[in-house]
């Protein structure tokens, strides 16, 4: 139910023909204190697993990571890996060449590993359910 601000979706740095989509949250001061990343989705219309952070290898899943992030926005203080026996998916409804939008849903579970957890931790788990998404993307 709740509404985030995205930087939109850029093409992967390994120049394979997929997109990214990077959603961040910022404190009141302006320093970024999480961020969900989620890379390698194709460029076309449909069901995609969701598996833990990936590589440049294009037969390779869709691949997420969140992260926390503290002192002045530069720092990461924990990673949540994609937890696999998680239904994790993410579907493409609609993507439109003219207005230059992706539109389509996803949920998926991360989990901070042993060493993440501290004090500094706020949770353990992350999950994202039925959300939707429709973000601005750009060519390069």
């Amino acid at each position: 139910g709740t509404v985030y601000n995205t930087r939109g979706i850029n093409t992967r740095i390994c120049q394979l023909n997929t997109l990214d989509i990077i959603v961040e949250r910022y404190n009141p001061q302006g320093f970024k204190r999480e961020s969900l990343f989620i890379a390698k989705i194709p460029a076309r219309v449909g069901a995609y697993t969701i598996r833990d952070i990936y590589d440049c290898d294009v037969n390779a899943d869709v691949g997420a990571r969140f992260f926390l992030i503290g002192a002045d926005g530069d720092v990461t203080t924990a990673v949540f890996d994609v937890v696999e026996s998680a239904n994790n998916k993410l579907v493409v409804e609609r993507i439109d060449s003219t207005a230059r939008q992706l539109t389509g849903h996803l949920q998926v579970t991360l989990a901070a590993g042993p060493k993440q957890r501290s004090s500094s931790t706020p949770y353990d788990t992350v999950r994202i359910t039925d959300c939707r998404f429709t973000l601005p993307f750009e060519k390069r």
